[in-house]
């Protein structure tokens, strides 16, 4: 994990490139510079990381759930620890993500990056954690891989302020079912799309 000053000298970095492009380029652009896109949550300005950085607060933290998974992707990193098989990890219970959270609030935070470890939405904790950064007044960034999202779900993680951000590897839907090994997955996730892009969700 990267020390705070790395990380926002890494968030400064981000907000120079946006700052280049402020209107639908940066989707065309991205084609060849993935960081040129954002979501709500991960917009901090220049200026915001700027003084972030002189004040050594925090602007984001990463939090993983659980590992609980149901797709098989071949590229998953979902061991105990990537680089060493030997390091045991605890997961962490609600009440002590919460508590992170609090602590994150308290030096400055104003977004949870939820990238993982597994599935998001699998979490047993999932929806009383997201509904906590919610009445922090934080934004949630959930990366899932969507096979889950329905009207019900969209609607509450909208109720809740968060922003989406869909695991998807192509739009072949032979090579995506594919690499995640479950038939169907490419066909229920962009009708998933369209129904996030209904709610709008950026």
């Amino acid at each position: 994990m990267l020390e705070n000053a790395e990380y926002n000298n890494f968030l400064l970095y981000k907000a120079y490139k946006r700052r280049q492009v402020m209107n639908n380029r940066h989707l065309e652009l991205a084609k060849n510079n993935i960081e040129l896109l954002w979501v709500k949550g991960d917009d901090f300005t220049l200026e915001e990381v700027a003084s972030a950085k002189k004040d050594n607060r925090m602007l984001l933290l990463d939090m993983d759930f659980s590992d609980v998974y149901d797709l098989h992707c071949y590229y998953c990193d979902r061991s105990v620890d990537r680089f060493n098989k030997d390091v045991k990890k605890q997961k962490l219970t609600t009440e002590e993500r919460i508590k992170l959270i609090d602590q994150a609030k308290e030096l400055g935070a104003r977004t949870v990056n939820f990238p993982g470890a597994g599935e998001p939405l699998l979490d047993e904790g999932f929806w009383e954690v997201i509904e906590h950064v919610h009445k922090c007044n934080m934004t949630s960034i959930v990366f899932t891989h969507g096979y889950h999202l329905n009207e019900e779900v969209l609607e509450k993680l909208y109720k809740f302020g968060a922003s989406i951000v869909i695991k998807y590897n192509t739009r072949d839907f032979e090579k995506q079912d594919k690499i995640v090994g479950k038939v169907g997955d490419s066909a229920r996730v962009e009708e998933v799309i369209k129904l996030i892009l209904k709610y709008g969700f950026t």
